[in-house]
């Protein structure tokens, strides 16, 4: 008992310390904070992403970090050019302090007048060159709306593909700018489809005298954002499709039963905890995703769940050189043979860099993804004098990087087909390319690779934030 007690009032005894020491390193308080350059903006939104509030107090020490912090927050908003966090001391004080911040606004309303390339990637589109498959995507896409950071889409694509769809972002359901809702309904049809894969590549089928498939989805996003970087997301989704009977004459698992009209039915929940410092082009910080996804046709004949997981870690070596390493995987689940449910590898943000006119199709799948880059070049603001009259647009900045990576994974698939090969074994790939980054978080990249299979090449890709 007595030895009970001792350890109690020796931890307490230690506690007291910590806290007087704590207590005893300077600390800054903040008078004010002032926001310039929101034009459009409410200052709510630009409040709502920062560490502290007026009236906080905050370690001498640490004043630096929390402001880093606060800035990369800001960037990771994806509504201003440039920002600018600091403080200054208020006059005659030596413990009070002003935060200034100041952004420069990105051009919000959009119209859309974009080309199409309707591939898996840039470098496929590329290898078989063919302009009848690219649509063009028309309509107007307008971001923060009302300064509220809602984004509201119309648009409408012709050619290759044709659709309508229409999508209202970001709605804000609390005053505590929490609980956030998203809603969106589209239409699509199609002359082709890709039916199966054959030699580990998309195998495709058109007819220009018909409509091989059509679409008409809606769909309810619920976002809890926990805190600035640790959101919660719970998706419904539903798809009512219709397939032309020549799919299921090709592949008679095309989708799992013999219907050629269906309604699909899906919920998903993931987590996610980004810590990385800029999204669009991370080089220190963290992100994890995990998601679970039930999916179900509404006569339940075909059932599907996957699991999901993204880990992307990010590391400053010092003397501009950085290092990345990300882990894709997923098990999944279903009751009965489903071409479109086996999407492992080279789909979406599943990749193996080297094989990127490949496609591995399976239930289960991991893959391993390792950078190592260097910074030719840091950030450099080029003023267009000329564009003066254009404020959003004239001062774009470049940065370089080049890199090597290193990547390796495996598929499985109960049963696969004959004429593909590259799932059920380990797979790899090296190589070096350069990155061009540059402003409204658009990167271009160029690759050489080798893989396992001695396939080798130059792969280009332009990447777009997803927003």
């Amino acid at each position: 008992m007595q030895i009970y007690w001792n350890k109690r009032l020796i931890s307490l005894f230690i506690s007291i310390l910590c806290c007087l020491g704590l207590h005893a390193q300077p600390h800054y308080y903040i008078s004010d904070i002032a926001i310039t350059g929101n034009k459009t903006t409410k200052e709510r939104i630009i409040l709502r992403e920062l560490q502290f509030h007026k009236g906080d107090s905050v370690l001498v020490s640490r004043l630096p970090h929390v402001i880093n912090r606060c800035k990369e927050n800001l960037d990771n908003l994806r509504l201003f050019i440039y920002t600018d966090v600091d403080y200054k001391m208020v006059p005659n004080s030596d413990s009070l302090i002003v935060i200034h911040i100041n952004v420069e606004e990105r051009w919000y309303y959009i119209p859309l007048f974009e080309p199409k390339l309707e591939d898996r990637n840039t470098s496929t589109w590329l290898k078989d060159f063919d302009m009848s498959r690219t649509s063009l995507k028309l309509g107007a896409n307008i971001h923060n709306m009302f300064g509220l950071n809602h984004t509201l889409t119309v648009g409408f694509k012709i050619g290759f593909q044709q659709s309508l769809n229409l999508s209202y972002k970001n709605i804000t359901l609390d005053r505590a700018q929490k609980h956030f809702i998203a809603v969106g309904i589209s239409a699509q049809r199609s002359h082709h489809i890709d039916v199966m894969t054959v030699e580990d590549a998309p195998s495709r089928i058109k007819d220009l005298d018909r409509i091989l498939y059509q679409s008409v989805n809606g769909y309810l996003d619920y976002t809890y954002r926990y805190n600035v970087r640790i959101t919660h997301h719970l998706n419904f989704d539903f798809n009512h499709i219709s397939i032309a009977d020549t799919v299921l004459l090709t592949n008679p698992i095309f989708w799992g039963n013999d219907h050629t009209k269906r309604l699909n039915l899906s919920l998903e929940y993931y987590l996610r905890h980004d810590q990385r410092d800029y999204a669009a082009f991370p080089l220190k910080g963290y992100y994890l995703k995990t998601s679970g996804r039930v999916f179900t046709t509404s006569d339940f004949s075909v059932r599907h769940l996957q699991l999901y997981a993204n880990a992307q870690y990010y590391w400053d070596l010092g003397n501009r050189w950085f290092a990345t390493e990300r882990m894709t995987a997923g098990i999944s689940m279903k009751n009965t043979k489903a071409y479109i449910l086996d999407q492992a590898l080279g789909y979406g943000e599943n990749e193996l860099r080297g094989y990127d006119y490949h496609v591995i199709d399976g239930q289960h799948f991991i893959a391993l993804n390792s950078t190592i880059r260097y910074n030719i070049m840091p950030t450099k603001v080029v003023v267009i004098n000329w564009l003066s009259w254009l404020s959003k647009f004239n001062k774009p900045h470049f940065t370089f990087y080049a890199h090597t990576f290193f990547d390796m994974g495996a598929v499985y698939h109960s049963y696969p087909s004959p004429s593909n090969t590259l799932s059920n074994q380990l797979l790899f790939s090296g190589g070096f390319g350069v990155d061009l980054v540059t402003y409204y978080d658009i990167v271009l990249s160029l690759n050489y690779s080798l893989n396992k299979q001695k396939e080798q090449g130059f792969y280009f890709s332009l990447h777009y934030p997803l927003k």
